[in-house]
């Protein structure tokens, strides 16, 4: 008698269990279990598990009065958006943008966004990717110490969810020029916003069709460009 426990089916044998690593994804099915091994402590899920996104790079610069963070995939299939996040204690961190993945690639891409709200002292950036399907993956984090941001005007451009943001260190108050142009070089956004003295975050919803468009920043001192997917 097993005290009131279920019986174990004989159909089941005493076959040695399947080693199940950290690494493993997927439905568990048919696995044999013998009486040594009935009552073992399992984990079958994770909140955070591995996708097909090959991270071959991520780093981070001192420039132009911020800090440039950079990646680059050699292979990605079915990414959604990238997460960076930051730390000024390495524990705690805030969400500062997300950036719309490539989806599928089998070549190296590579992505950029500028902190220009970068402290003295020590930052820690970390990255995560999610896939379409809602999977997420956390990459290793990144410690910069001693970028401040100073009187360069600088910026950065990034889409997420078909929206258009950019990130603007601007050294006065004034009025900046988005200019969008599709992959034929035809003008096809334009629109003009106000940006105060110091940190902006402007958005836009350029209610474009899904494809690969060139922003255009222009301000009193500088400009830049981005190349941004944009997804319905």
């Amino acid at each position: 008698g097993w005290n009131g426990f279920p019986s174990i089916p004989s159909e089941m044998g005493t076959n040695t269990p399947t080693a199940i690593t950290a690494t493993s994804v997927g439905t568990l099915t048919g696995v044999a279990v013998s009486a040594a091994n009935f009552f073992p402590d399992w984990t079958l899920a994770s909140t955070l598990i591995v996708l097909p996104v090959t991270l071959i790079d991520f780093s981070a610069a001192c420039e132009n009065g911020g800090t440039t963070l950079s990646w680059t995939t050699a292979q990605e299939t079915n990414s959604g958006y990238y997460t960076i996040e930051k730390s000024i204690d390495g524990l705690n961190f805030k969400v500062l943008a997300h950036v719309n993945a490539i989806g599928n690639s089998n070549l190296n891409t590579t992505y950029s966004y500028i902190d220009i709200e970068s402290a003295k002292g020590i930052s820690y950036y970390r990255l995560s990717e999610t896939d379409k399907n809602g999977k997420a993956k956390l990459f290793d984090k990144l410690v910069v110490s001693n970028c401040t941001a100073g009187s360069p005007e600088n910026g950065t451009i990034y889409s997420y969810h078909n929206e258009v943001f950019i990130n603007l260190f601007s050294v006065t108050n004034q009025q900046v020029k988005i200019n969008g142009y599709d992959v034929t070089g035809r003008l096809i956004y334009k629109n003009e916003l106000f940006a105060g003295e110091g940190f902006n975050q402007l958005k836009m919803v350029p209610a474009l069709a899904q494809g690969i468009y060139l922003f255009e920043l222009v301000t009193n001192k500088t400009s830049l460009t981005k190349k941004i997917l944009l997804e319905n």
